[in-house]
């Protein structure tokens, strides 16, 4: 099979005056923003001092916390009534967003996010589990999940490989009360993790239902008191200079199981809800003393959010869970996990019918692809000050840093150092992708600009202004080199220039 497109110069000359008869220099103002409004709205709200998600105060958070639980490997979005809805791309869109405002990001689950072939649309057989778990590892990797519980679905893989798992994943698992057969934790008994510069200490409790505690049992792996569990990292973790105190539980008694315990084990601040039998969508936050409770929902339509401020004395909270609709933009770098695979394939594919029509003589199929992507260079023709200041930036050269590593033609690396790589109206050529769309062009940034080249309204198409949470989709904290996190106001000032994001001398 071959891709074309107009090769001779009087077809690129025409394509040429076409462009500048039809582009004008003012670009339109419209924000591109990943969720239109920002994040969606939100299904409930709680705060410590009765403040409500209309009422936040403007300061930005000290930390935003992102949970949820109940997954059950479903890591695409998943048809629903009025449109679909989930997808991990589109938590990591809503997670980026906070990233850009919040002085600290954490991410959590409390528990059953593998998928099991007993459940609804679980996988078929070990080779297709195999695929789904490598694809939630690399997700949760890519988002910069930091803790998790353990629930029933991760035990059943067995201690061992749950621990190899989870050390692909460079994610932490909470367990405080259970012990090995050699009275050690099989994981950590607490953690605390830096948001920001707060300290932030978690625990993990799990209880399963009746039916799997032997399995666990069987798993070399005893169960010790929950209260006395939670009491003891409560007070650990306040040792150690954690200023909030956040619990996982995945509990067969639900809340009211939470509750018994929080009443007893000291002062929690936040406590995950994981296994809550018989609801999908998220439970209204609730407040015991000055705990917390909040859950996301199950099957991944909902992900919740907590914004701490004021953490000098009692935090002030305010919780959503927030809805994971169309209209929420999946993120780039989270989404091509889902589509590296399902490519791979079809590239096999082409290139075994490629082989048997050359043994039978057979001339290449000529397939002409249509693009909303321009390339940076039509770009150009309307703005050239722009695309000069642009070819001094590290994103014109994101391609040749591929090469120096002969990594040009890997999928896993093109999706982010090409412009439109297996995005909608973007190729899927490796060949164009390296050449006509190479590095990170306009287009990255700015959206598709065809629509915009072609209308004599230049509000249409792309977009001048460039939220940030555009820059987190492949600036993710699997991909961002050293050992500091991803700064926009820092990285953000090698990109712009005079007339590009930047005042004109």
């Amino acid at each position: 099979m071959t891709l074309r497109m107009p090769r001779s110069l009087a077809a690129r000359a025409a394509i040429a005056a076409l462009l500048a008869s039809t582009c004008s220099l003012p670009a339109c103002s419209r924000n591109r923003d990943p969720a239109p409004g920002g994040a969606a709205s939100a299904a409930a709200s709680s705060s410590g001092t009765a403040t409500t998600a209309a009422s936040v105060p403007p300061s930005p958070p000290e930390v935003s916390l992102f949970y949820w639980s109940d997954l059950r490997g479903r890591g695409d979005r998943v048809d629903a009534p009025g449109g679909d809805s989930g997808g991990l791309a589109r938590r990591a869109t809503l997670i980026d967003q906070a990233r850009a405002t919040a002085k600290g990001v954490i991410i959590v689950d409390a528990g059953d996010f593998l998928p099991s072939e007993g459940d609804e649309g679980g996988p078929k057989g070990p080779d297709e589990l195999g695929k789904r778990l490598k694809y939630i590892a690399s997700a949760y990797k890519r988002m910069g999940v930091s803790v998790i519980v353990p629930g029933e679905r991760e035990l059943a893989l067995g201690a061992v490989r749950l621990s190899a798992f989870l050390r692909s994943m460079e994610v932490r698992a909470v367990l405080t009360n259970y012990e090995s057969d050699k009275n050690l934790l099989a994981f950590d008994d607490v953690a605390i993790v830096e948001a920001g510069d707060v300290p932030v200490g978690f625990f993990g409790i799990f209880e399963p239902p009746p039916d799997f505690s032997t399995a666990v049992a069987s798993g070399g792996l005893t169960m010790t008191d929950g209260v006395e569990a939670a009491r003891r990292a409560v007070g650990l973790l306040r040792e150690r200079g954690a200023r909030l105190v956040v619990g996982l539980f995945h509990v067969a008694g639900g809340t009211a199981r939470i509750e018994q315990i929080v009443a007893q084990a000291g002062t929690i601040d936040v406590a995950v809800l994981g296994h809550q039998a018989g609801e999908h969508g998220p439970s209204a936050p609730t407040v015991t003393g000055r705990t917390h409770i909040v859950y996301a929902g199950s099957l991944g339509s909902h992900i919740g959010r907590i914004d701490v401020r004021s953490l000098e004395t009692t935090p002030i909270i305010d919780a959503q869970s927030l809805p994971l609709t169309s209209s929420v933009v999946e993120q780039v770098g989270v989404g091509l996990l889902s589509k590296i695979e399902p490519e791979r394939v079809r590239l096999a594919e082409e290139k075994a019918a490629i082989e048997a029509r050359r043994k039978k003589g057979e001339k290449e199929p000529v397939v002409y692809e249509t693009w909303t992507y321009g390339s940076s260079s039509a770009c150009g023709l309307c703005h050239p000050g722009q695309t000069e200041q642009w070819k001094g930036t590290p994103h014109a050269r994101a391609g040749s840093t591929l090469k120096e590593v002969k990594h040009e033609r890997d999928l896993t690396c093109l999706g982010c150092h090409a412009t439109g790589y297996l995005q909608t109206g973007g190729t899927r050529s490796i060949e164009y992708a390296t050449h006509q769309f190479a590095d990170v062009g306009c287009e990255s940034c700015h959206g598709p600009s065809a629509p915009h080249v072609r209308s004599t309204d230049k509000k249409k198409g792309t977009s001048r202004k460039v939220a940030p949470a555009v820059c987190f989709g492949c600036h993710t904290p699997d991909q961002h080199l050293g050992p500091d996190p991803f700064v926009y106001a820092t990285a953000i000032q090698a990109i712009i220039g005079p007339g590009h994001g930047a005042a004109t001398r």
